[in-house]
């Protein structure tokens, strides 16, 4: 869209304005995951992007409705709070831009097209940087908070006036004004030195929610594999697995049915709205229709796994307490490490998610959850990552149980990530019913 205001938050945050095409350009990226963001006339559109070294990312974004929000804005000369472009910036027009990214060459393909379409260029010394905008808020921002300060010292030297020192109440008035300009001015130094971390979230927890949020809510796929309980002692316990999954406007549905070494079978339905919120639905062996399976029993192991019925979604990408933690490596991955904390409003048996997940791809790959009251931890393993169709999955999953020998292994033999499928594929009374004779 021509004249659109773009965000890149990463490993290097930058921002820029698309031209009257629609088209814009940010270079001399350092490689890594960054969530695109695009706002202009009431439409917005967020996108997760990979840039990898010694290649060109093409991005384009479709623009929705944003959504409309009342608010009161305070305006100011951006001349008198300081806000000019610093000197020593390079700024690169449209044709400049083309020059340095030569149309039809193996390495560098400039793209345009109706709707917004961006050119992110990993870190090289022969490519200049395109100077970003400085966000015209940090004006607002700082006005509001000296409108704050202004606004408190009069009122604490209204409460150091004779008059109202004579209450023995406004003493302690008088202390709590101080406390409050106190907090104040220790908000404004922390934004002048590190202005991301006073006022706004961090660019990384952005880009690992947006991902794996967005990574769910594209599941479409049909899987079969087996599902094996390995004791301590080798003994190994099989079932066959089937499992089912699309995001509907309302959220994910998950079809799974596991056969046992015998004719029974276990189906079950989960759904997870678009704010996290689960509900789980089963044929158990022995019964003949689905029912509502209590919350009690979420936690029970399936078919006697280290798998329980809740294991089968990851809703705590959706709960509202997420922290990012240290980034560490696991095995050789570089990871993001995000702590997932449920709250009241949460339906789970667990208190904690902390999940490592690869700064490349966006995927876990080795997950702890911390089982609420008792504090025992259950520990997930994710083997075998590819990528098919676009989608990356996990052939393998293994769940260890703390303090209980053996583990459980779920492999995916087959399937489908494109599988197209639609409300009728997830009617779980068609899954238990038993053959007709």
């Amino acid at each position: 869209m021509p004249v659109a205001e773009v965000s890149l938050n990463g490993p290097t945050p930058s921002e820029t304005s698309a031209d009257a095409e629609g088209k814009f350009v940010f270079s001399a990226l350092q490689p890594g995951s960054y969530v695109l963001k695009s706002e202009a006339s009431g439409m917005t559109a967020t996108q997760v992007v990979v840039v990898t070294a010694g290649a060109v990312s093409a991005v384009s974004l479709e623009m929705k409705v944003a959504v409309v929000e009342q608010s009161t804005s305070v305006t100011a000369s951006s001349d008198a709070m300081g806000t000019q472009e610093p000197a020593g910036t390079n700024t690169v027009g449209e044709q400049a831009v083309k020059d340095m990214l030569p149309i039809g060459t193996a390495n560098h393909t400039w793209y345009e097209g109706k709707q917004v379409f961006a050119a992110l260029v990993p870190t090289s010394g022969r490519f200049p940087i395109v100077s970003p905008r400085r966000p015209r808020w940090c004006a607002i921002r700082t006005l509001a908070v000296y409108i704050a300060m202004t606004f408190l010292r009069l009122i604490v030297t209204l409460s150091r006036s004779r008059k109202f020192g004579r209450y023995p109440e406004a003493r302690r008035v008088n202390c709590a004004f101080w406390t409050l300009q106190g907090s104040m001015a220790l908000l404004v130094l922390l934004s002048l030195v590190h202005p991301s971390r006073a006022f706004a979230v961090s660019p990384d927890l952005e880009t690992v929610l947006t991902g794996s949020r967005q990574r769910i809510e594209k599941l479409d796929y049909r899987a079969t594999g087996r599902l094996t309980r390995v004791e301590g002692n080798g003994k190994r316990t099989s079932y066959k697995f089937a499992a089912k999954a699309h995001w509907f406007p309302d959220g994910l549905r998950l079809l799974s049915e596991i056969s046992g070494p015998g004719s029974e079978k276990t189906s079950i339905l989960l759904h997870m709205s678009v704010s996290g919120h689960v509900t789980i639905e089963a044929v158990l062996p022995g019964q003949e229709a689905a029912s509502v399976l209590p919350f009690e029993r979420w936690n029970d192991p399936l078919v006697g796994t280290d798998f329980s019925y809740e294991d089968m979604v990851e809703n705590q990408f959706f709960w509202k307490s997420q922290a990012l933690l240290a980034p560490e490596k696991y095995g050789a991955r570089d990871c993001f490490v995000l702590k997932s904390v449920s709250g009241s409003q949460d339906r789970t048996y667990y208190d904690s998610v902390t999940s490592w997940i690869d700064r490349g791809i966006l995927y876990p790959v080795h997950v702890v959850k911390t089982l609420r009251g008792t504090g025992l931890q259950k520990e997930f393993i994710y083997y075998g990552l590819r990528k098919i169709g676009g989608v990356w999955s996990a052939t393998q999953v293994e769940a260890k149980l703390q303090g209980k020998p053996g583990s459980s292994i779920l492999v995916i033999e087959g399937g489908s990530g494109k599988a197209n499928l639609g409300r009728k594929d997830f009617d779980i009374s068609q899954s238990g019913a038993p053959p007709r004779k």
